[in-house]
């Protein structure tokens, strides 16, 4: 029942207004996850490498000025409500805060959250020419988009950039993997597009009820609920210090490395290229491509052996040309050319290899424990059923 005079208290669990049996099953689903602010990159880190105007520069482009600087505190309670009552409709949201019902259209949500009035709303439809894999080759080189990650983008604020998409409107553990919508908005952010990403943020936020990661869209929600005048000092919020990605966190995660004088370095795995920054030459509207030709690491390591290799093809080369009659010259010139291309080739063939291994070993032990944890969330939330429905599943016959 909807009661405008309802007290605004959300102090414990016992203050949330779950109706539905939907509503208090992902109650007891939601209730025992980690909560906490929604996270950001650290504006030292942002400063010193000259991404704090970079990224304001891109903001304005596609209309997100108001929306960007996402620093409300979190609140468990608050999520918890939004969360379980929230709803897709035909053309927005329901939900409800203190047992009052709020229906939201998706442009009144997009221009709650702070995003420019002229966004456009539909990503999938409102962007033209927006091509999956010519997208993806354009920003990584690789021609064909299969399971991409963030440490294929070369361009350095593309690829700091995709980190902020994905802690900020789809927060989730892993920012590694690029999911669809994030292309189509790095799309955008390249092309100059005003949109409005409010469809898809909704829909992870739901999915995201099923897994046992953490919740990390409190902070958003904070905002929608103070939009909506409904936030009092009787509700509790995060304790916890807001999560940073900072130095530390890039350096470790291979995309930023110290130089002699403590700088930081922009560079690839499996690459000797290197970019220090700040470096307004990579900016992404100072860019006329998007990708970096690589020099592999092993023609690097290799240095003198590597001279000696190419001398030694020539010394055959010409062995054979001395030991050959002039009308054999242009096919052996043509198949030493075909020898060359088949060992780059094979040569970046065993870079991605090596590249695609060490992403995997990186990960490995993460994605063990979040199916650790997933499976022992699954076994808590079936027995927070039975006793809800009030059985004893340890009962004995």
């Amino acid at each position: 029942m909807e009661d405008a005079d309802a007290p605004r208290q959300l102090l414990s669990d016992a203050d949330l207004d779950l109706v539905s049996d939907r509503e208090r099953q992902a109650y007891y689903m939601l209730s025992d996850r980690e909560y906490a602010h929604t996270r950001e990159y650290s504006p030292e880190l942002l400063k010193k490498i000259g991404m704090d105007v970079e990224f304001c520069s891109i903001w304005k482009a596609v209309g997100w000025q108001r929306f960007a600087v996402v620093d409300e505190p979190g609140s468990r309670l608050l999520t918890l409500q939004f969360l379980c009552t929230l709803k897709e409709i035909e053309d927005g949201i329901s939900f409800r805060f203190f047992r009052k019902k709020f229906t939201l259209t998706w442009k009144g949500l997009s221009t709650l959250l702070g995003f420019h009035d002229s966004c456009k709303i539909d990503t999938q439809k409102g962007i033209s020419g927006f091509e999956k894999n010519r997208f993806w080759e354009d920003i990584s080189g690789a021609p064909i988009c299969k399971k991409p990650r963030t440490n294929n983008i070369h361009n350095p604020t593309l690829r700091l950039m995709h980190k902020w998409i994905a802690m900020i409107l789809f927060p989730r553990s892993d920012l590694r993997p690029i999911m669809g919508d994030e292309l189509i908005i790095m799309f955008a952010m390249v092309r100059n597009i005003k949109i409005s990403p409010m469809k898809c943020m909704i829909r992870q936020w739901l999915e995201s009820i099923k897994f046992s990661t953490p919740i990390e869209c409190t902070s958003l929600i904070t905002r929608i609920a103070k939009g909506l005048g409904v936030v009092s000092d009787q509700i509790v919020f995060i304790s916890a210090a807001r999560p940073h990605i900072d130095e530390a966190y890039l350096v470790q995660g291979h995309i930023l490395k110290h130089g002699v004088d403590g700088s930081l370095i922009y560079f690839f795995s499996g690459s000797t290229n290197e970019i220090p920054l700040p470096n307004a030459g990579y900016h992404l509207y100072n860019c006329h491509e998007l990708t970096i030709p690589m020099q592999t690491k092993e023609e690097s390591r290799a240095g003198g052996t590597y001279r000696e290799t190419q001398h030694d093809k020539e010394r055959i080369r010409k062995f054979i040309i001395l030991d050959t009659r002039v009308d054999d010259l242009g096919e052996i010139t043509r198949r030493m050319d075909t020898l060359d291309v088949q060992t780059v080739e094979i040569q970046y063939d065993l870079m991605e290899h090596i590249a695609q291994t060490q992403e995997w070993q990186e990960s490995a032990d993460a994605q063990f424990a979040n199916i650790n944890n997933m499976m022992q969330q699954q076994h808590d939330d079936l027995q927070a059923y039975f006793r809800f429905q009030g059985f004893n599943p340890y009962q004995g016959p």
